[in-house]
Formats: structure tokens, sequence, C-alpha cells
């Protein structure tokens, strides 16, 4: 079959394309020819060529293998391309992937392992940075390969890796290949190999081929005085002696051609040195040592100073050259054991040996002179001669291949040493006696000595406890402070001497023993250990307790039989008692829950203590009628005995366990208070000890309860002694001698804050008809429901009393107006007729009838004022009045203001209040500038009312309020209804009421009142006394300027007769000063009079305000004014107020009447 032909490409693009399909169909006609079972075919000329699935089953072969091999290298592999996604990965790799930061959870193939890196944060973020710049510089042909150390540390594991980059084999650069080594175990090793280092006794320092030095432990920067970071990388020729450097450099270069280990002295004739930062040189040893690395081989030298034994031979050897003028014996010994040397004093020891000079000295003294020269250290060895002890010191002098020998008698130390082991015996036989813990402890804090007494108390055996650390064994673990202790003892500190503390049993009791401590020292001073004596108080301690817990009871009980000789009241008894017994007593908390016999619950009535919300929480639970019966407190009612927990944790009755412990609290004992032999409460205890409550405690707290309980048992007595004393049983109102106590503390704040108090009798009408017909029952239902309405009506019964059968009384400690009482009065008879009384299933209405005295006026104690108050009433009930007043003037005049008021009311709903317009004019031209407003009532039944009658009563009533917005209204209304009729309108001057001006809201009415008309404040002047600015200046100062800001102009009335302060006047924002009528009047007086107007004009000129003279009724004082130079005028000179429509046709109209010459 021959592939079907294709038309012709027109262009490169579209011939690449018809090349593929032609080989996809040619590959396609192959694979249906040799049906599958063919991999391979050759063409004419022989050469083999895979079908298509043969190559694909050839690339899944390699990738399985290259699978199977990087699934089998021990690392975490992932291949990138070029531009850093993963295309590959092993199965360690995905094993590995959410370990650590370089990698993540993302390890899926298809992620951008660069952006993972790039977007790392945290602690992380650095080494996956790092990493990422290391992969980008492969990937760009920058570096041939990259590697990086980064840790991987979780809370629970230390971890290293080892991070690899190669680029992908091939001639072009298709990717890398990305390997994580775990090398832990490796920087393990290499940590234990410093620390080791670190930890040498000896200056060790590691140099590499190139003499220089990579690391140096603590002990070579102490010996050559330099820093490691100034040592790390530099020469170690700084460290050698310059004479010595160049054959320094041979041997060096001859020990890495064939490396091997030196020992210390090997080399005994090579005299060798070290140079100090300071240029200092000092006699050294050194060892050497090969280490093999991945970057080669390494050289460890290890240096001893040796200063101090070269010295310590010189020395010997000096002594040697002077044999007769040392007293101690010294010998020079050859290595092979031969004597070489020896000085006059070494007779005894050669005695002794049966030796002399030119022998060898005996073989066990050949032994160690072999063994010093070999180690090359020291050897002490002693030797007994002819009753004397010496100790001779073997000093090896490696270079000349002999030992030193420094003989030192000991006699007499030997003695004293046996002596003190001897002493130390004894000691220890009477530390074994005595009862006192005796031990000693190492640096670590093992034990290294004890003594039997120890182990008696604690029932350890010897054996179990020599070597063993002390606080493992014998410290509880919650004794915290028993470590810092020790401390403090190794380093000496006084505090630490003397300490208490327990420790534990082999049976795990606690004793609490008191220490003696002292620090142990070496022979040069070094602190060693510690060693302590030790007194078992743990029964004093439990008697101190026991007595401190006694008196704390005794103290308590004093505290509250105290207060129950002195308290009469319940309440604060229970509040002092739990009070004195958390203070006094020294208790956690203390409760006070009493029985509740008609709810039959348990009510909390008094607590004290440390933690609120404990005490709430018992509260609670003692409020739940689930909960309460479960309670230690409902028991102890019950069985009606103390009932004890003394262990809150593990107790199974309490009911709070793990709260109490966490309140400190760790006893409790719950005590019934008994009355008549029932239980009417309890006293709960709370106590921060375990165990607090035993037999003793318990026999006085239970006397305790008892002394409360009886306490609670009189309070009650008393006080129903008290209540039959001073309240009526029936209706539980106070009775005649507590009302009069409670008139006369009313009467002295009365008086002291200079306002009036009235005492009220009620004597109920028909009361003894309802008592005759419906018996006294009802009657005296009656009368507790008369008191409940009383009650309700006056809102606090202590107002309140019953005087006599069917009489009641009442004071109201605070009366201002006489009137308020008399409104009072007529309003509670009103209700009381209008209030049903239900009795045997018929309802009954009650009239009243009362009296009424004032204090002071009626009398100026308690018993007059109740005498005449019920004159009153007797007065009243002779009469057809429903209420009288002592003073009989009084209440004629009250009925009259109350006439008055309500005809005022009746005035203000029926529009029949008017208003008068009085002109001010200008003295100079004579022409009318504005007018005042003035109000009148117009009385239908009697004409026009003086103002004096009644704008009194207008403000004692706060009408005042409404009469007032209705004239500024007016005012406003005439003023505009003038000038919209074309005349000539002026401002209109409205009077101000102290009440108005006191009133929050004055201002915001004024502004909704002109705010009708945009031209209504060009006509309106609000005129406002002076005394009444005076009253609150800063307040009246606010208003006046918010007055002002509404274009209304601003007028001080009667001016002069408020002392008003100059400095606050200059302040005030107003136009005009209106001089007082009396002023003008005394101007013709005298000069007197005439001087003071001047100085008001002057003032006020000067203060750039506007004058206006009120009350101008002759000729003499208009002149006058005109002299002094004030602006205007106003009085009957002129005119008198005048109806509105008056005013209008005579000073409005366009012929007005002549102006006054």
């Amino acid at each position: 079959m021959k592939p079907a032909k294709l038309p012709s490409p027109r262009d490169a693009h579209e011939e690449i394309s018809a090349l593929i399909e032609t080989l996809h169909l040619t590959g396609q006609r192959l694979e249906e020819l040799t049906a599958g079972e063919v991999d391979a075919v050759a063409d004419r000329g022989g050469r083999t060529f895979l079908l298509r699935h043969a190559q694909e089953q050839l690339r899944d072969s390699e990738a399985a293998k290259q699978a199977a091999i990087l699934n089998a290298l021990p690392a975490h592999i992932a291949l990138l391309d070029a531009q850093g996604i993963i295309i590959s990965v092993n199965e360690a790799w995905r094993k590995f992937a959410g370990a650590n930061a370089l990698q993540g959870p993302q390890y899926a193939i298809g992620v951008n392992y660069l952006d993972i890196c790039d977007r790392a944060r945290g602690d992380d973020a650095a080494a996956a940075q790092q990493a990422a710049a290391g992969i980008r510089s492969v990937l760009a042909g920058g570096a041939k390969s990259f590697s990086l150390e980064y840790p991987c540390h979780s809370p629970t594991q230390w971890r290293w890796f080892l991070m690899t980059v190669t680029p992908l084999a091939g001639n072009h650069l298709h990717g890398v290949v990305v390997m994580h080594l775990d090398i832990t175990e490796r920087k393990r090793a290499e940590q234990k190999f410093k620390d080791l280092l670190e930890a040498a006794p000896d200056a060790m320092v590691i140099v590499n081929r190139d003499s220089e030095m990579v690391l140096v432990n603590a002990q070579a920067v102490k010996l050559f005085g330099w820093h490691r970071e100034d040592l790390l990388g530099q020469k170690i020729d700084i460290l050698v002696p310059e004479r010595f450097r160049g054959k320094h450099h041979g041997n060096q270069g001859g020990y890495f051609e064939k490396p091997r280990s030196r020992a210390m002295g090997s080399e005994p004739r090579l005299d060798l040195f070290g140079l100090r930062k300071d240029g200092t040189e000092f006699p050294a040893e050194i060892s050497l040592s090969p280490l093999e690395t991945d970057e080669g081989f390494l050289v460890i030298s290890t240096i001893r100073d040796i200063t101090e034994r070269k010295q310590a031979a010189e020395e010997i050897w000096s002594l040697a050259k002077f044999p007769t003028e040392n007293p101690s014996p010294v010998l020079r010994i050859g290595r092979e054991g031969t004597i070489l040397v020896a000085n006059q004093s070494s007779a005894p020891i050669l005695a002794t040996w049966g030796r002399r000079v030119g022998q060898k000295v005996p073989d066990d003294w050949q032994k160690w002179i072999a063994l010093a020269v070999e180690s090359g250290k020291c050897k002490d060895v002693e030797i007994e001669c002819d009753r004397k002890i010496f100790s001779c010191i073997l000093t090896p002098i490696l270079s000349e291949q002999y030992v030193n020998v420094y003989g030192r008698d000991i006699t007499e130390l030997k003695q004293a040493m046996q002596e003190l082991r001897e002493s130390e015996r004894r000691f220890s036989e009477l530390l074994q006696n005595v009862g006192l813990i005796s031990v000693m402890l190492d640096g670590e804090a093992r034990i290294t000595y004890c003594n039997e007494y120890l182990l008696r108390l604690t029932g350890w055996r010897h054996e179990e406890v020599i070597g063993k650390n002390w606080f493992e064994l014998f410290i509880p673990p919650e004794s915290n402070d028993a470590k810092d202790v020790f401390a403090a003892v190794l380093a000496s500190l006084p505090t630490a001497w003397h300490h208490e503390n327990e420790i534990l049993t082999r049976s795990g009791e606690h004793r609490l023993i008191r220490w003696n401590n002292s620090v142990l020292r070496s022979g040069i001073g070094d602190v060693i250990g510690t060693a302590s004596i030790g007194e078992d108080i743990t029964e004093r301690k439990e008697a101190e307790a026991k007595i401190a817990f006694l008196n704390r009871v005794y103290a308590m009980l004093s505290g509250i039989n105290t207060l129950i000789v002195r308290v009469r009241d319940r309440d604060e008894l229970f509040r002092e008692a739990c009070r004195i017994a958390v203070d006094t007593g020294g208790f956690r908390m203390a409760m006070i829950a009493t029985l509740d016999q008609s709810a039959k619950k348990l009510v909390a009535v008094a607590s004290a203590g440390k933690d609120e919300e404990l005490l709430t929480a018992i509260k609670t639970i003692l409020s739940s009628s689930e909960d309460a019966p479960k309670t230690m407190v409902a028991r102890a009612i019950r069985e009606k005995k103390a009932v004890v927990a003394n262990n809150s944790q593990t107790d199974p009755r309490v009911l709070f366990g793990k709260k109490y412990v966490e309140s400190g609290v760790r006893s409790m004992a719950v005590l019934p208070l008994m009355v008549s032999d029932e239980a009417i409460g309890v006293i709960a205890l709370y106590a921060g000890e375990t165990g607090f409550f035993r037999a003793e405690e318990m026999k006085l707290l239970t006397e305790l309860a008892g002394d409360i309980a009886f306490a609670v048992d009189h309070i009650g007595k008393q006080e129903r002694l008290d209540f039959v004393a001073y309240y009526d049983e029936l209706t539980g109102l106070a009775n005649r001698n507590l009302f009069l106590d409670r008139v006369t503390q009313y009467m002295h704040s009365a008086a002291a804050d200079g306002h009036q108090l009235a005492v009220i009798l009620i004597d109920l009408e028909r009361f003894k008809n309802i008592n005759d017909s419906l018996g006294r029952p009802a009657g005296d239902a009656l009368l507790r429901q008369v008191a409940e309405w009383l009650t309700r009506r006056a809102g606090d019964a202590n107002l309140l009393a019953r005087v006599g059968a069917d009489h009641f009384a009442a004071v109201l400690p605070e009366v201002r107006q006489e009137r308020d009482v008399a409104r009072l009065i007529e309003k509670s008879l009103e209700d009381l007729v209008n209030s049903p009384f239900r009795l045997n299933d018929a309802v009954f209405r009650v009239a009243a009838k009362i009296g009424v005295a004032l204090f002071p006026d009626d009398g100026a104690d308690a018993d007059t004022l109740f005498r005449n108050a019920e004159a009153a009433l007797k007065k009243a009930k002779a009469s057809s009045e429903h209420y009288l007043f002592y003073a009989q003037e009084m209440t004629a005049a009250l009925a009259g203001k109350l006439t008055l008021e309500n005809q005022l009311r009746q005035a203000l709903d029926n529009g029949e209040f008017v208003l008068h317009y009085q002109p001010k004019v200008n003295l100079a031209s004579g022409k009318m500038t504005s007018a005042e407003a003035l109000i009148r009532w117009n009385d239908p039944r009697t004409g026009l009312v003086p103002p004096g009658r009644f704008i009194p009563i207008l403000e004692e009533t706060g009408l005042i309020f409404e009469v007032g917005r209705w004239a500024l209204r007016q005012a406003i209304a005439d003023y505009l209804r003038w000038r919209n009729a074309g005349l000539a309108a002026v401002r209109i001057a409205v009077n101000v009421s102290p009440l108005q001006l006191r009133n929050r809201g004055f201002v915001d009415e004024v502004r909704q009142v002109i705010g009708i008309d945009a031209r209504a404040s060009d006509g309106l002047e609000l005129e406002i006394t002076e005394s009444l600015i005076m009253e609150d200046v800063k307040h009246s100062i606010a208003s006046l300027e918010a007055l002002r800001a509404m274009g209304i102009c601003i007028a001080i009335d009667d001016f002069g007769t408020g002392f008003s302060s100059l400095s606050y006047l200059a302040k005030l924002p107003v136009h005009t000063l209106k001089i007082d009528r009396s002023f003008v009047i005394d101007m013709t007086a005298g000069p007197q009079g005439l001087a003071l107007v001047s100085t008001i004009i002057n003032l006020a000129h000067s203060l750039k305000l506007k004058v206006v003279a009120e009350g101008v009724e002759t000729e003499e004082q208009r002149r006058l004014l005109h002299l002094l130079d004030c602006d205007e005028m106003q009085g009957y000179l002129f005119s008198k107020p005048v109806p509105g429509d008056t005013f209008e046709t005579r000073f409005l109209a366009p012929h007005p009447v002549p102006a006054v010459s």
C-alpha cells in the first residue's frame, strides 16, 4: 500500500508538516502489515529501523532501569529541566519531601523547584535561597557543580544534609540532578571530635598540608595567648620561634610524605619550644597524629607546656650539685638503674637498699625508674629507712636518659596523718551513735559518706546509698529549691549554711530535716563537695503546727466571741464572723449559709476569702435544688453534726475537689448552727493545710458554732422585742414613738438645708362602722390594705406610721412650697376615694380627713408639730373641709393660690393674656426708637389683673414657660404684622424670666420662634435682669452669646440692683443697660443719686453700651438725663403701656403724635 499523495508544500513549515504526516502514515501501515509481531524492519540497503511500539517499549524499559537505579541510590534525588521544573524524582525523595524547607510538600513532578526555594520563609529561608542561586548558576553554565550543607532540625531530631547539584549528561545543558544526602552521622562524628578536642587537657592544633591551622582548641588559645579567630587560617609558623622555623618546615614536609603517629617524648634529645603572642617562649613536648579527611591528610599536633617540669629538674640538678648543703636526699639514677650521684643525706636510703654509688638500685626501683623514663612523667615513691619515712619524687630527664630522685622526710607527716585517721575514726563512731544525720556529697551530689542514723531513718542499706545521687534517692520531686541550696553551699554562700527541706524514706514517707551545711575542700583549697549535719524535726514541726493551728482557732474564737457581745445585727454578725475567720483564723475562706424555711433552700448569707470565683461556684451549687442536697453543707444540716474533709483532693464527698486544690484549699469543715435543737444554718471553714481539722480544733470550732447560734437566737429575740417596741404589729408600719424619732431626724436636715417639713395625720372615715358591722378581722384587713396603699403612694414605708386605731401619719421631709402639700393632699384624697378595698368578697370605698402642720412655723420639735397636726385634724373632722392646715390663714391663702393657679391655666387655654406696649424715646431727638412688650391678664370676671399678682404664681407653678413662650411668639407676630403693613415697625423688647433663662432649652426655643421669618430677629430685643445673669455667669454668657449670634439685641434690665462685677460686665455680650427706676427717682433727691446715675451712664458708654432710663415721670428727670448724656428714656412722661391696637394707631401710624421736646 502506498501512502496517500500529499499536496505540494508552499513553504518550509508546510513541508515539515507534510513530512511528519507521511512518517505517521508509514508507521501505521508498517504496524498493520506486521500485526505487532515484528519489532524491526530493514530497507533495501539493509538498514534496520525499530517500529513505534518497539521504540516505546525500549523507552519504557530504559525509564524503568533509570528509576530502579535512582531508587537504589542512598540519596534523595530529583531531576530538574532547564527552567527548574521537577521532571523526575526517586522514591527516597518522595518520602523525604515533607522533612525540609529546600523541598517542602510540593515535590510533585511539574512543580518549579526554584519557585519553591524562592518563596521559603522562616529560619530555613536563607538556605533555600542559597540553594536556588546555586541551581541557577549550574543551569546557566556558570558553575560545573554546586554543593550546600544545611540543617534540618525538628523539636525531637537533629539532622544535617548535603545538597549537590550537577548538570545532566549530554552535549547541551538540558537540566540538573539535585541530590540530598543525609550527613547527620558525619556531622555528629565531627561534633563529637570537636567536643573531645575542646575538652582535651593539652593544647591541640590541626594543620593542613599548607601549614595552615584549620582547628584549635581552648587550651591552645589559652597556652599561646591568641584569639581563636586570629589563629584559624594562619601558618603554624607563628607558634614556632624563628630560629626553629627552617627546620620545622623540612620536618613537616617529610611528615606529610610519610604520615605516622608520634607520641610525646619519643624524641628525647630534641629540645622543642613554643612561641606565645607576647613573644615569650616555653619548652614543650609535642605529639603528632595523622588525620585522613575528604580534603586529604591533616596533622593533629598535641602541645604540652613542660616549663614546670624543666624547672623541677633544674632545681633537683642544682641541689644534686651541692650535696653537703642539702639536708634532703638527692640521687641521680641512670635509665638502666645505676646510681650515678648521691649526696650525703642519701645515706639512709643507700643503707636500706644495701647499695652504693655505681651499683644498681633494687629491682622494684628499677621498674619505677624505667616507668618514669618511658612515660616521661614524675612518680612518687615512699621508702622507710631506719624508723624514718622518705617521699621520693622520680623526675625523668629524657634528654639525658636519667632520673633525678629528690627525697623528703615525711615521718612527722605520716604520724600526724595516723593521728588524724584515728581522730576521724573516733569522730565517725561519734556520728554513728548521735541522733543526727551525717552525710557528705561530692561536687556532683553523689553520696561519699553517710552515717547509720540516716540509714535507720530512711530504711536503706549502706551499699544501696554510697555513690548514688542524693537528689534522685532522697529528695521529693516537688522540692525544687534543694538543688539551688546545694549549689549555694558549693559557692560558699552564707545563706545556704542553714536550711530545711523534706527527704524521702524508702517507704515514701516524708521527713523534715534541718541542715547545717559546710563545704569540703581539698588540700590545695579546691571545693570538692559538701558535708551536712541534719536534725529530724518532723515531730517537732508537727507539734509546732498543731500549736499554731490551735492558736489560730483560739484567736478566731476570741475575736468572734467579742463580736457576739458587741453586734446586734444578724447580717453584721455573719459578715464579720467570716472576715475574722479569714483575717485572724488564717483560713483560706469562710462562709455562713442559712436555711430558708419557706423556700426550703440553703442561702449563702455571708462569705470572705481569697478566691471569689470559688465562692461564687459554692453559692451557685447551694442555690441548685438538684445539687444542693449532695453538698457537705446539706449533710451537716440533715445530720445536725459537723462534717469534715481533711483532704479536699481525695475525699469523694468534696464536689469541687479540683477547684479547691487550685485555690489552695486542702481541708474543710462544715459545722451546723443549732437553735432549739434545729439546724438553722452552717458555718463552713476552708483551710490551706491538709489535715487541719483534728479533734482538738473541732472541739473548739464546735463550741464556736454554738456561740454563733446562740447569738443568732439572741438577735432574733431582740429583733422581735424591738419590733413590738417600735412597730405596729398589724400593719408593720412604725408606731408613734418611732415616727416621732424619725420626724426629729428629718427636722434636723430641714433646719440645716433651710426648707420646710410637713407632718400629716390621716383619719379614716366610717372605719368604726366597718369594724363593728363586719367584725374585727375585717377591720384589721382594711387597715393592712390601707397601710399597703399608703406605702405604695409614699414610695417609702419609713415615711409612714400607724398612730391610732384608725389613724395614720406621714411626714414629707422636704417642702418647698405650701401649695405643693395642698396639691398632694387633694390628689391623694381623690385617689383614696377611688381606690377599691376588698373585704369578705365585697368592695368598699374609704374617705379620710387630714390635718397638716408645717415645720418650722407650726412647731420647733416633733411632739409640738404632731400635736398641732392633731389639732388641725380635729378642726377638719368638725368642719366640712377634707383637710386643714394648723394655721387657718394658711389654709385660706393656699386655697386662694390654688384657685388663682387654676384660673391662670384656664386663661392660657382661653387666650386671656394680652401684650401692652410702652415706647422708648431718644432723649436727643424726642423720637420713639423701640418699645417694651408687657404681659397683661384680661380676666373676664374682674378685668385686667395687675402683673404683680399673677406673675409670681406663673413662676411658682412653672406656667411661666408656656406664658413666656406665648409672649415671645405674640411680640414677633405683632412686629411682622406691622412691618408687612408698611408701618414704622420698631424693635420690641420682651422680658425673660429667671426660670426661662435657667432652662437649658431656652436658646433653642428662641431659635425656633424667630425661625418663622428671616426678619424676625431684627425686631426682637430680650431684657434680662442683672441679678438673674449673676446667678450663673458662665451659663448666662454662653446663652447670651448664642442669642446675640442670631441677631437678637440683649438688654440688662434693672441695672444697679444685681451687684455686677465690672470684670463680668465687660465680658457680657449685651447691647443696652437699663437704669432701674429707683435710681431715676433718687437722682432728683440729692447729689449722691445724681452722681450714681452719671457713673452708670459713663460706665456704659465706656463699654460702648446704650443706656435707657426706666420710670421717667417728670420733666426734671428728663432734663437731668439729657444733661448726663443718657441715650433713651422710658416711662409715663411719654406714655403708659397701651394695648397693641392703641400703640399701632398712636405711635406707628403715618402721622404719630408730636415728639416730646
